[in-house]
């Protein structure tokens, strides 16, 4: 008796805790992702939601939106639009525009850390040159839900772009409020393909705590993510040696970056960046015997050599254009000597302009393809 008492018990314990709210489905309505622009009419913010319906087994999309002084003001207005709540666990994305970015995104970005309903993991992505609601109306590629199909670009296994990696709502948030770091976002802008506007990602924003203050292009943010060790695959193509209209195509298959900070006696920082690249040669237009090992070495070398004046590249445009720490070195040294960032955080933004880096690349090519040679173009035909 005692023992069926207890089994009881659990049972009743387990309904309890296993219960959870009620939400009538067909009261609410699923937002894929939503856009954010300054508002209109006097009113701080323009919000506009993507929405997924599914009827008939066809999935159609509406986009909905409102003004408000807050976002979750504007969010609540929505309801008086759609009359059913909005229901953002399976929200993906959300776009800022440029104009809204170069304000301040401090309190957009607030919502999604506060309101229990976000996704902290939102990818969170600027629209450079148009509206963010612009964004939502473009044509879908495969899919007619436009913010799912973006997010899946930066969510495949394979990552082939390379270009910029996905950034989440948190992790701007940590970069906008802390010392040391500066944040960067995957950009985008519309393109006409015939008759259908498309998104096609066009490099980073880089800010200045919440302030877009400038931009990286495509390569310079493959280039970030290759020293910030952000990088699993992507493409890099660069002219042959001494041959200007030869270019060799390589396909990234590992790379592996290490940074370390080193102090001289005057406390003067000194940044070594050593970059270890596994490629294969995708496409080559060149007179190449890979049947020679002193060709595969002096390719590999011309690649390495490239790679490292590219990289010096965008340090310089980091240091002396942007002014912003997007390697977030001074975030290294608040972790590793935290007494050391005492002396440098007040005048940091000027110290990182000092910092003096030394770039070292290592480039060892896997694999040449099938052929041992390069293409007929440069051979002549017949060989």
């Amino acid at each position: 008796m005692r023992k069926r008492i207890i089994i009881i018990f659990i049972v009743l314990m387990n309904l309890c805790l296993l219960s959870s709210c009620y939400v009538d489905i067909d009261q609410q309505i699923t937002v894929s992702g939503m856009a954010i622009d300054v508002g209109h009419q006097g009113k701080k913010y323009h919000v506009s939601v993507e929405t997924v319906s599914v009827s008939d087994e066809k999935i159609t999309t509406d986009v909905i939106e409102t003004d408000g002084d807050t976002v979750f003001e504007a969010l609540r207005d929505l309801i008086a639009i759609s009359s059913k709540k909005l229901y953002f666990g399976h929200c993906k994305v959300m776009f800022l525009s440029e104009e809204l970015a170069k304000k301040g995104i401090g309190e957009v970005l607030d919502l999604t850390i506060r309101d229990h309903e976000a996704r902290i993991e939102m990818d969170i992505l600027i629209t450079k040159g148009c509206d963010a609601k612009d964004a939502l109306m473009t044509d879908g590629v495969f899919s007619p839900i436009v913010c799912y199909k973006v997010d899946e670009l930066f969510d495949t296994p394979e990552k082939p772009l390379g270009d910029a990696p996905a950034v989440h709502s948190y992790k701007v948030y940590n970069d906008i409020n802390s010392d040391g770091v500066s944040a960067v976002i995957p950009t985008f802008k519309i393109i006409s393909v015939e008759d259908k506007k498309e998104l096609k990602l066009c490099g980073t924003g880089v800010f200045k705590r919440d302030k877009l203050i400038g931009y990286l292009d495509e390569q310079e943010s493959r280039n970030l993510s290759i020293i910030n060790n952000k990088i699993k695959s992507g493409l890099l193509t660069y002219k042959a040696e001494d041959e200007t209209e030869s270019f060799i195509s390589y396909e990234i298959l590992k790379n592996k970056s290490k940074t370390a900070i080193k102090f001289d006696d005057d406390n003067k920082i000194r940044v070594d960046v050593t970059i270890k690249t596994d490629v294969n040669i995708g496409e080559i237009d060149t007179k190449a015997d890979f049947t020679k090992s002193d060709e595969v070495k002096k390719i590999a070398q011309n690649l390495e050599n490239k790679m490292e004046r590219d990289l010096y590249k965008l340090i310089d445009k980091a240091q002396s254009e942007l002014e912003s720490d997007i390697f977030g070195i001074g975030r290294q040294i608040y972790r590793n000597h935290p007494r050391l960032w005492e002396e440098y955080k007040e005048g940091w933004d000027e110290t990182f302009k000092t910092v003096d880096f030394n770039v070292d690349c290592k480039v060892t090519i896997i694999g040449s393809g099938t052929f041992n040679k390069g293409s007929l173009s440069s051979h002549g035909k017949g060989g």
